[in-house]
């Protein structure tokens, strides 16, 4: 099964120490708000946006099916991470924490090393973390313009409209320009399904045909190439207009060429150029 490295707040309860001490802060943020009415979200919806004033920029979203996350830069360019652990779904009883803050007029916990860290529990039971290498006064703006808002589509450059029976979505990252999707069939013989989606005029889909020739098929009527490994991973690389589309499967028997082919042809691509028109990832 292929395997991806899942961004989460694993380091957070690494790093964190119990500090008895309480911080105060000198003008306490307001919290973050969150909509009573929706506590659950499908993985190909999104309920995490960051509100105005942060200063924040977006520069990619992910989602899996027990977290959510955001990956800014301020204007100065550094960057910093937003998380959002869907309820029920996070077992606090595992984090030592760092200093106790009062975030809003909720408890929180703040830590300054490794990285600068704030964490801090919905009211709906959501656990939420800001960190980044930017000054305490820019992370504690970006915790307060973390919103979870009522649940919306997740789009992206190309949106599946058909799977084979058994997948799942268990993971997506959406750019600028760029997506990529894993979809899992779980049970005795397990595989994945491996959409990743790039600007044909960027260097990695450049990088990632050099030596391939010219294309020679092709998939839902477009050029495309196909190959299967040693190991039985089959890929598909396609070209449809301005996008560039890789199909890996991690089990070329359970997902043959027609089915992939059957998978595209049902498709909606939009443009790798102009995230205007962007499809939901999965429909």
């Amino acid at each position: 099964m292929m395997r991806v490295f899942r961004p989460g707040l694993a380091f957070v309860a690494v790093v964190l120490f119990a500090v008895a001490a309480v911080l105060v802060l000198r003008h306490p943020p307001t919290a973050a708000p969150v909509s009573s009415a929706w506590t659950v979200r499908p993985t190909a919806q999104r309920t995490l946006v960051l509100g105005p004033g942060s200063g924040f920029t977006i520069d990619e979203y992910a989602t899996e099916t027990d977290r959510q996350q955001l990956t800014v830069r301020d204007d100065d360019g550094a960057a910093a991470q937003v998380w959002a652990y869907d309820p029920g779904t996070f077992d606090a009883a595992s984090l030592v924490r760092g200093q106790r803050v009062r975030f809003g007029g909720r408890e929180a916990w703040y830590a300054r090393e490794p990285v600068p860290t704030l964490f801090w529990r919905s009211p709906l039971g959501s656990w939420l973390a800001v960190s980044g290498t930017v000054p305490q006064a820019g992370l504690f703006r970006l915790a307060r313009s973390v919103r979870l808002n009522a649940p919306a589509p997740v789009v992206g450059p190309v949106g599946l409209q058909w799977l084979p029976s058994g997948l799942a979505l268990t993971y997506a990252r959406v750019g600028n320009g760029n997506s990529s999707e894993i979809f899992t069939a779980r049970g005795g013989r397990s595989y994945d399904v491996r959409v990743s989606v790039y600007a044909v005029a960027g260097n990695d889909w450049t990088t990632g045909t050099i030596g391939l020739g010219p294309p020679s098929m092709a998939v839902a009527a477009h050029p495309a190439w196909y190959s299967i490994d040693a190991d039985g991973h089959s890929q598909v690389l396609l070209e449809a207009g301005s996008c560039g589309v890789r199909v890996q499967v991690s089990d070329h028997e359970r997902v043959p060429l027609a089915t992939i082919e059957q998978m595209m042809t049902s498709a909606t691509v939009g443009s790798c150029d102009d995230a205007g028109n962007w499809p939901p990832i999965l429909s």
